[in-house]
């Protein structure tokens, strides 16, 4: 695909939620025939009138049945990614779970990998570089 082809792409606005708790982070499978099963971090579009923390912070109430106030959010980074019909672009928060957040349900209904076997799972290309960031930190 040449270069101008690539202009008339779609870019889809998404935040990602690097949702961490006792050295471990949650990961969702992606199920769809680009990307083959593999593992990402939990991620939403964001809609072209949201404000992306707004998005952020509706997304984790709504998943992990969380309030703010028991997280801890900052901001990670920004990513694009190429995907085969539109560009990702990706702003990613690091979101901690306080102790007092964390029920029994949360960890049992959750997919948690340690942060250092990220490598060792199968991820998406977004959450390779997503994960490279994070180990960074």
């Amino acid at each position: 695909m040449s270069d101008s082809n690539n202009l008339d792409l779609q870019i889809v606005k998404t935040v990602c939620a690097i949702v961490k708790y006792n050295n471990k982070v949650c990961l969702v499978k992606k199920d769809s025939s680009d990307t083959n099963s593999l593992w990402n971090f939990p991620q939403v579009v964001v809609n072209p009138s949201e404000i992306v923390i707004s998005a952020l912070i509706n997304y984790i109430n709504k998943t992990f049945c969380l309030d703010i106030d028991t997280i801890d959010v900052n901001y990670l980074c920004n990513i694009k990614h190429k995907c085969e019909t539109f560009f990702l672009d990706i702003d990613s928060f690091v979101v901690d779970l306080k102790p007092t957040s964390i029920t029994e349900d949360l960890i049992d209904n959750q997919n948690w990998f340690e942060i250092e076997e990220l490598f060792n799972i199968p991820l998406t290309a977004e959450a390779v570089t997503l994960a490279q960031v994070l180990m960074e930190c």
